[in-house]
């Protein structure tokens, strides 16, 4: 949809009806889609925004490691997170305790796991409830999710 009605409602003008990627949005990954949300525009994949909710919400238990879409993984410390709505969550890293924590919040967090290069297998566990994901890291792997693009350049407002 990408009319550009003009709409008067209670003695204000709007310009409502333009669709968001007519306006040449630069958020996210790709140009004039709108990339926020709890899943992906395919709807197929949950994001973590999602089970963040979810830890807050549910009464189910719920364990979930985030960030497992950033693959390949820079080696070094890097922080993870997990959510949870269970009293205690432990995190694992290749099969080695990083120890046990509570977090009111439901975010718990361990800040600087040393991840080596190769796969690394993280396991968060929370009584019979438990999340793993593999991330490859790599010294060459980049700091960033996704791509790294430089800001849409300003737009010529000359006046005519």
């Amino acid at each position: 949809f990408s009319s550009r009605r003009r709409h008067t409602r209670w003695n204000c003008d709007w310009s409502s009806d333009v669709c968001s990627s007519d306006l040449g949005r630069h958020e996210g990954d790709r140009k004039g889609i709108n990339d926020k949300g709890l899943v992906t525009a395919d709807r197929l994949t949950r994001k973590d925004a999602f089970y963040f909710y979810q830890a807050q919400w549910t009464t189910k238990p719920v364990v979930y490691i985030t960030s497992r879409r950033f693959n390949p993984h820079p080696t070094g410390p890097t922080r993870v997170k997990v959510y949870s709505n269970c009293d205690h969550v432990e995190l694992f890293l290749n099969g080695r305790s990083l120890g046990r924590q509570t977090a009111p919040d439901h975010v718990f967090v361990w800040p600087n796991v040393d991840l080596p290069a190769g796969n690394n297998k993280l396991e968060a566990r929370a009584g019979a409830v438990s999340d793993t994901l593999t991330w490859n890291c790599s010294p060459d792997a980049s700091a960033h999710l996704g791509p790294v693009d430089s800001p849409p350049a300003p737009r010529n407002k000359s006046k005519q």
